[in-house]
């Protein structure tokens, strides 16, 4: 693990059931795995809809050359990886995201956000994780504001 990552444990909390798979699911989640496992993990790994929108998202109103959704899931999947810790069910991670939202030059700046991943085993003991936002649980949307 590289020692200038700030990765921390956030819960012991167990994780019930895997996530949903191929696309986005009834449980909000889109599914990663084929990336992720050449980020190095060796389990299936789901993105909630929530931070996919946050840290992966990005279309051509933003600005084409400057991101690419695959190039920001990549970050995302590469700093889950190295938090990424057996003995822990839930870890936050930093990610540096431009923000993908129009306005000012400002408004523009990488900002380093938190995510967290979340991991557990599936009713048939495979083990799975799923990138969420904080407070968010896998297959549960948060509660609007």
């Amino acid at each position: 693990m590289n020692p200038n990552i700030a990765c921390r444990s956030t819960s012991d909390e167990a994780v019930d059931g895997e996530p949903d798979r191929g696309g986005v699911g009834e449980l909000g989640v889109i599914d990663v795995s084929v990336m992720a496992t050449v980020a190095g993990f060796e389990m299936s790994v789901a993105v909630t809809v929530e931070a996919w929108q946050d840290a992966v998202a990005w279309d051509d109103d933003n600005g084409t050359g400057r991101q690419r959704e695959a190039d920001r899931l990549w970050q995302v999947l590469v700093m889950a990886r190295r938090c990424y810790s057996p003995s822990r069910t839930r870890s936050a991670f930093p990610v540096v995201r431009v923000p993908h939202t129009q306005g000012d030059r400002l408004a523009r700046l990488p900002r380093v956000i938190t995510l967290h991943l979340v991991t557990g085993r599936s009713e048939t003991g495979r083990l799975a994780a799923t990138i969420t936002r904080p407070g968010q649980e896998p297959g549960r949307n948060p509660t609007p504001d």
